[in-house]
């Protein structure tokens, strides 16, 4: 013998059913651990001297976007200062070989201008920009730290989304 489901049983089993859809889907989203700015200069580091042994294969494994310089909401970008453009990029392929100089953030800071003059000094210094989170509109207070691949025209990078450090603090960690 066969029980036919009501109208609202069929309802509250596609409603249940949806919602845990829904969460499934999501949960990455709302469970992804946010880097520290201690875990993104020792990524840095090792993204520069990956390249700076070999720049092919650093290159390559900075845009691989399931590799190890992919890292919990943090990657490692690789630009070049001298040409003005992105040389890798895991999460954005399609930036690869593109011109950045001129682009600039909500306040009209040139993002990029500004990192290579810090990565210039042979320091490694934090750069403050504005930048929409992965998958929103709004700009959010983003830090980016920008070094040089030790022997190669190459620098590479990482950046945080964070509200509440200074630049002074994230410095004077980052300091050898």
């Amino acid at each position: 013998m066969t029980k036919k489901l009501s109208s609202i049983q069929i309802k509250t089993v596609v409603i249940v059913l949806g919602c845990l859809f829904v969460i499934t889907i999501a949960a990455p989203c709302f469970s992804m651990e946010k880097a520290t700015p201690k875990e993104i200069i020792e990524l840095v580091d090792k993204a520069a001297k990956l390249v700076a042994a070999d720049k092919e294969a650093g290159l390559a494994m900075i845009n691989d976007k399931n590799g190890e310089l992919v890292f919990k909401d943090a990657y490692i970008f690789a630009y070049e200062c001298q040409t003005g453009k992105i040389v890798a990029h895991p999460m954005k392929p399609k930036l690869i070989g593109k011109k950045l100089t001129g682009l600039k953030d909500k306040n009209g800071i040139y993002l990029f201008v500004q990192m290579c003059e810090a990565a210039k000094r042979g320091k490694r210094e934090w750069v403050e920009y504005w930048w929409p989170k992965p998958g929103e509109k709004k700009s959010s207070r983003k830090l980016s730290l920008l070094i040089n691949a030790p022997g190669t025209s190459i620098q590479v990078g990482s950046g945080i989304y964070e509200e509440n450090i200074t630049i002074e603090e994230l410095n004077k960690l980052s300091k050898k």
